[in-house]
């Protein structure tokens, strides 16, 4: 990362989540990143997630002779090819997938991880949750549980952004509440398979190795648990300890250091 006025060390081959050698001015900070989600990891709170579309980035720069210059395929001076896959429409260098197959989605404004859409694809889109389902999810199945712009929302377990997500996302078979399959796994190992926003069970009756727990449905725990999806705490300079309590267990928890405006 860096602004438009100076020039750090950076990795030649990229950073933490994709392979490429160019980075993306974002105009909302003015300051360059190696991807959107390097962006969105430091500036979520500042500026909120960046907008990748190609009308608003229109500036990349080259990591190996920082020449700075329109979103191209390569560089117009040493002529690096900056990623194995690029996309205009969405601004992003990375790269290629050769085991799952990477493709832009129009509908959903991104690329997906697939062999792309259509009778020769592996996916398909639904306009109503705005989520590209791999085809073994039937549609009318779907449709049954489908929650309009529900993979807009966060992960109901770490509260990432789910519709820019890197990782594997998964949906609640009787409620259609979106989540990583990683994050999943981890709460499963907590003994409580119901989802924490609507106590829905999170794996299907058929599937579980055991009995799934009634969880307790006061409406006041609901409540409660909505409330602290989302909340930035104003205080002196002191730290903060925040704890999500879900189904009774601490399933994450932060220490922030806050100062007042």
């Amino acid at each position: 990362m860096s602004s438009e006025s100076e020039i750090v060390d950076v990795d030649p081959e990229g950073c933490s989540h994709y392979r490429n050698k160019c980075e993306l001015l974002a105009p909302c900070c003015n300051i360059y990143y190696r991807c959107h989600h390097c962006h969105n990891d430091e500036q979520d709170l500042t500026c909120g997630l960046l907008d990748r579309s190609a009308s608003n980035i229109t500036t990349i720069r080259c990591v190996e002779c920082q020449c700075i210059q329109n979103p191209v395929e390569s560089c117009r001076e040493c002529g690096i090819q900056f990623a194995e896959y690029i996309c205009h429409d969405c601004s992003l260098y990375r790269q290629i997938d050769l085991v799952n197959g990477i493709f832009h989605c129009d509908d959903c404004g991104i690329c997906r991880i697939g062999r792309g859409r259509g009778e020769r694809g592996t996916h398909w889109h639904c306009l109503s949750c705005c989520a590209c389902l791999p085809n073994c999810i039937a549609k009318d199945e779907h449709t049954k549980i489908c929650r309009p712009d529900s993979l807009k929302d966060e992960c109901c377990i770490c509260f990432e952004n789910m519709h820019q997500s890197t990782d594997e996302c998964c949906i609640g078979p009787y409620c259609g509440h979106f989540l990583h399959k990683s994050c999943l796994t981890a709460y499963l190992h907590t003994k409580k398979s119901y989802c924490p926003i609507c106590l829905q069970p999170l794996i299907k009756k058929d599937e579980a190795s055991v009995e799934i727990e009634k969880p307790h449905r006061e409406q006041a725990v609901i409540d409660r648990l909505r409330r602290w999806q989302r909340m930035i705490f104003e205080f002196g300079n002191v730290n903060v300890t925040i704890a999500v309590i879900v189904g009774g267990i601490a399933i994450a928890t932060a220490v922030y250091q806050t100062k007042r405006k």
